[in-house]
C-alpha cells in the first residue's frame, strides 16, 4: 500500500498519457471522404494532445511528489463508506422507477452527503434542505427547461 501512495500520482499520469497515446493512434484509423485542411481528425488529434500534454505534466508532478514523500502512519480506512455508497446507489436504482425521482433522489443525496462529510461538518438539517432544494430545482429544470420526464412514481 506504501508504494501505491507514494506513486499514485505518477500512476495517475502514466495512465493519462496512455489513453492519450490510444486515443490518438486510433484516431489514425478513422477513414476521411475528402481530404481538406481541417478534417474529421483535427479535433480527435488536439484532444489527443491536450491528453497527452496532461498525462505528461502529471507525470512530471508525480515523480517530483514521490521524490518529497513521507511515509505516514496508515489512516483509518473509508472502505465500508465506499461500500455503502455503491449499496445506496444500487437501492436507488432499484427503487427509482417505483417511489419516483422526487421521493429517492433526496434521499440518496441526504445520505450520501452525511457518509461523505467529516464527522465535524456533519450538519444533518442543513443537508436535508439541500438535497430537497436541488432535487426540485433539477426536477423542474428536466421537466420544464428540457421537457423531460422523469420517473414519477407513486405521484404518476
Amino acid at each position: 500500500m506504501s508504494f501505491y501512495r507514494k506513486y499514485k500520482e505518477l500512476l495517475l499520469g502514466v495512465g493519462i498519457l496512455l489513453i492519450g497515446v490510444f486515443y490518438g493512434v486510433s484516431t489514425a484509423s478513422v477513414q476521411l471522404r475528402v481530404n481538406t485542411t481541417i478534417s474529421a481528425r483535427y479535433v480527435p488529434y488536439g484532444l489527443a494532445a491536450i491528453c497527452i500534454t496532461v498525462g505528461a505534466c502529471q507525470c512530471y508532478s508525480g515523480v517530483r511528489i514521490a521524490a518529497a514523500y513521507q511515509h505516514e502512519p496508515d489512516k483509518e480506512s473509508d472502505n465500508l463508506a465506499v461500500v455503502l455508497l455503491l449499496a445506496a446507489i444500487l437501492l436507488y436504482a432499484l427503487v427509482l422507477k417505483k417511489l419516483g425521482f422526487l421521493f429517492s433522489t433526496p434521499v440518496l443525496l441526504f445520505f450520501m452527503m452525511l457518509l461523505m462529510a467529516p464527522k465535524s461538518k456533519r450538519s444533518p438539517l442543513l443537508f436535508a434542505a439541500i438535497s430537497v432544494v436541488s432535487t426540485v430545482i433539477v426536477y423542474y429544470a428536466f421537466r420544464s427547461g428540457l421537457n423531460l420526464m422523469l420517473p414519477g412514481g407513486i405521484l404518476g
